[in-house]
C-alpha cells in the first residue's frame, strides 16, 4: 500500500488521505464518498441495501434496495427485465410489452392507437369511434348490438328476430324461411255510394267513379282520380276484382272491363258480362298481373239500353259496388 499524508508525522490524530491505491483485502463498515461523493468504477457491486444516486457500470448487479428519482437508460436505454415495475407515472415511449397483463389488479383508461391482439377479452367498459374488423373481419358475438347505422355487407344473422320491439322497414332481394312467414296485408277496397251515370254505346261506356276507401294500406286511391288504383312503390305484382250493378233495364246487354294505363291491352285483360235484366251484376277477377310503379287501373261500365242508363250501388252502409286491389308479390 502507498498512501500520502498531510504530515510526515503520526501523533495519533486522524489525518486525511488525499491519495490512495487499495489493490487488494476489504473495505468493512465504511462509507464511501459519505461527504463528498466522487465517481466509482466497478466491476462488480453487492449491496444488502444500497442507495445509488448515480452509477456507471459495464457490468452491475443490484440485488437489493432501491433506486429512488433516477432514470434508468436516460442516455443509451438497453434491456431491462423486472419481476415487478411500479409506476405512479410511467411514459413508456418505444419497445413491446410481451406476455403482460395490463391493469391486472386494478385496470385503468388505456389510449392505443393501434391495439392488435391474437385473443382478446374485453369484459366491460365501452369502445367508441372504433370499426372492428375494418381490415380483416371475422366472427363476433354480441347479445345487444345497436347501431344508429349499421351496413351488414356479408354473412348470416341466425336465430335472431329483426325488428322484434320497433319494427321499420327491411328490403331483400331473397327471403328463404322454413316456418310460418307473417307479412302485413298490402291493399285497397274502393266503393260506390251514389249513382253514376254510365253512356250507351257499344264500345263506348264510361270509367266508374269511386266514392271513398273502406280500406286502403298504401295510398292506391285518392280522391282527386277517382276512378283510379295506382301501384305505388315496392310493388311489382297484384291481383284486382270489380263489381258494377246496372239500374233495371231490359233492353241489350251489360258489361265492365278492366283497363291498365287507359287501354284494355295488356296480358292478363279482363271483362264479364250478360243480358240485360233486372238489376244486372257483372263481376270479375283478375288474375296475378305484372306491374310497375306508377301503372293505374280502371273498370270502364258499358251498355247500350238505348240511352244513358245509372249505375245502382244502393248506399254507404250496403254499397253493392266495388273496385279492389290485393299485393301479392
Amino acid at each position: 500500500m502507498v498512501t500520502k499524508v498531510t504530515r510526515d508525522v503520526f501523533d495519533g490524530s486522524v489525518r486525511p488521505i488525499t491519495t490512495i491505491d487499495i489493490d487488494g483485502g476489504t473495505i468493512d463498515g465504511a462509507v464511501i464518498g459519505g461527504v463528498s461523493p466522487a465517481a466509482a468504477t466497478v466491476t462488480t457491486l453487492t449491496a444488502t441495501s444500497a442507495t445509488l444516486t448515480a452509477v456507471t457500470s459495464g457490468n452491475a448487479t443490484i440485488s437489493g434496495g432501491s433506486i429512488n428519482g433516477t432514470l434508468i437508460g436516460n442516455s443509451s436505454p438497453s434491456t431491462g427485465t423486472f419481476s415487478t415495475m411500479n409506476s405512479s407515472n410511467a411514459v413508456i415511449s418505444g419497445g413491446t410489452i410481451n406476455s403482460t397483463v395490463i391493469g391486472n389488479t386494478t385496470p385503468a383508461a388505456g389510449t392505443f392507437t393501434t391495439m392488435t391482439a391474437t385473443n382478446a377479452v374485453i369484459t366491460g367498459g365501452t369502445i367508441n369511434g372504433a370499426v372492428i374488423g375494418g381490415v380483416t373481419p371475422a366472427a363476433g358475438t354480441f347479445t345487444n348490438l345497436t347501431g344508429t347505422n349499421a351496413a351488414i355487407t356479408g354473412g348470416n344473422i341466425n336465430g335472431t328476430i329483426i325488428g322484434n320491439s320497433s319494427a321499420a322497414a327491411g328490403t331483400f332481394t331473397n327471403l328463404t324461411a322454413t316456418g310460418t312467414v307473417s307479412l302485413a296485408f298490402r291493399g285497397a277496397l274502393v266503393i260506390q255510394t251514389s249513382p253514376q251515370s254510365i253512356a250507351n254505346g257499344v264500345g263506348v261506356g264510361t270509367m266508374v267513379s269511386w266514392s271513398s276507401a273502406v280500406y286502403d294500406t298504401s295510398s292506391f286511391w285518392s280522391a282527386g282520380a277517382p276512378t283510379r288504383l295506382t301501384i305505388p312503390a315496392n310493388v311489382n305484382r297484384v291481383r284486382l276484382g270489380s263489381r258494377v250493378v246496372f239500374a233495371s233495364n231490359s233492353t241489350n246487354n251489360r258489361t265492365i272491363r278492366l283497363f291498365k294505363n287507359n287501354s284494355i291491352d295488356f296480358v292478363g285483360r279482363t271483362a264479364d258480362g250478360d243480358a240485360a235484366a233486372d238489376n244486372i251484376q257483372p263481376q270479375f277477377i283478375s288474375p296475378i298481373l305484372v306491374v310497375t310503379p306508377g301503372d293505374y287501373f280502371e273498370v270502364r261500365a258499358e251498355q247500350d239500353s238505348g240511352g244513358a242508363l245509372n249505375t245502382n250501388p244502393m248506399d254507404a252502409t250496403n254499397s253493392r259496388m266495388w273496385f279492389s286491389i290485393e299485393v301479392i308479390n
